[in-house]
This record gives C-alpha cells, sequence and structure tokens, in this order.
C-alpha cells in the first residue's frame, strides 16, 4: 500500500491517503531500484553535522528545491557542493525517483485536488522566476 503523507500545520493538520499500489512486477523493480539509487546517493554524498542530527530521525537530511526565508527577499534554488550536488541531481533524473515521485502526486490531486492546483501554479510561478 502507498500512502501519501502531508504536513502542513500552517493549512491543514497532518493527515494520510491510502492510495494504493500500482500493479504488476514494473512497479516492485522500480521500488527496488529506487532503494539502490538512494543507497548510491547516500554513500558518494557527504554531510555536515548539522545534516546528520536533527528532530527528523536517525538518518542524514539534504534540502532540494527552493528556498525562501532568513532575509532572503526572494526564493532561490538550493546549491550544494560536490559531490552531493552531483548526488542530488543523479536522485532527481532517475528515472524510478521520478516515476515514485509522480505517483504520490497524482494521489495528492486525486485526494485534495485544490491544495495540488494551488501548490502545482505556486510552483510554476517559482520556477517562472528563476533566473
Amino acid at each position: 500500500m502507498s500512502s501519501l503523507l502531508v504536513n502542513l500545520p500552517c493549512l491543514c493538520p497532518l493527515f494520510r491517503a491510502d492510495g494504493g499500489t500500482p500493479r504488476g512486477a514494473s512497479w516492485r523493480d522500480a521500488m527496488a531500484d529506487c532503494v539502490v539509487a538512494l543507497q548510491r546517493a547516500r554513500e558518494s554524498s557527504e554531510f555536515t553535522l548539522k545534516q546528520c542530527v536533527h528532530l527528523r530521525g536517525r538518518f542524514p537530511t539534504v534540502s532540494a528545491g527552493f528556498v525562501y526565508g532568513l532575509g532572503q527577499s526572494h526564493s532561490a534554488m538550493t546549491t550544494h557542493e560536490v559531490p552531493t550536488g552531483v548526488a542530488i541531481a543523479e536522485l532527481i533524473a532517475d528515472a524510478n525517483v521520478r516515476r515514485i515521485a509522480g505517483f504520490q502526486s497524482s494521489l495528492l490531486r486525486a485526494y485534495a485536488p485544490r491544495f495540488w492546483e494551488c501548490y502545482h501554479t505556486t510552483m510554476d510561478s517559482i520556477v517562472d522566476m528563476q533566473p
């Protein structure tokens, strides 16, 4: 069973939507290949102490995508040093990671269409503003 877990305390309480699992061996293969991609990214990355010691759990975390706040006047893409930046780029480009993310996005769209539309429109606007 695949679940979509959303935690947006400013907008709504935590909710979970169970959306099932796509059928077929290809989905199991995609999940297994995604695990390999994540392990490869972890092994080739270099993490700071702050990325390893945090309140989210006993695993390193790395932000990727857009950031805003802490004195910034506009959103910007996160940047990372080599080799971590290369590992993140490879993960984002990985076909299996993209397939799983796409499935999660479709669950969000099915369970919360207005929220998905707002999120999608906002993300498009942010992407359009990037240099």
